[in-house]
């Protein structure tokens, strides 16, 4: 989910530090992240640089970000928060995060 990056710095508030720049210098075209988490890990992606291929990544970026608040939301609102599964991904620290929310709650 590292495009939300991408998604963030084209569709979001733009970072203090590049509000002075036009949209297009500030729209990224790649993504290079570094987890240090278990060992080092880089991400590397391209991005398109054809305007509508790239608003095409955003939108399904977009998209898969609201889901998972959509699926967050239906739990907290049916009182089951506690049902969240969290991911695998290893540089992910929402199954070290669970445990202060729900001390109680095994993990999964």
């Amino acid at each position: 989910m590292h495009r939300c990056y991408a998604l963030m710095l084209a569709r979001g508030e733009p970072p203090r530090s590049l509000k002075h720049l036009p949209i297009t210098d500030r729209t990224p075209r790649q993504l290079r992240l570094l987890y240090l988490k278990e060992g080092a890990a880089t991400i590397e992606e391209t991005l398109p640089a054809d305007g509508e291929a790239y608003e095409a990544l955003l939108d399904d970026t977009q998209e898969r970000v609201l889901q998972v608040w959509r699926e967050i939301a239906e739990l907290v609102e049916n009182g089951r928060p506690e049902d969240f599964s969290h991911c695998d991904r290893s540089f992910c620290l929402c199954h070290e995060v669970r445990p202060l929310v729900f001390p109680d709650f095994p993990g999964r």
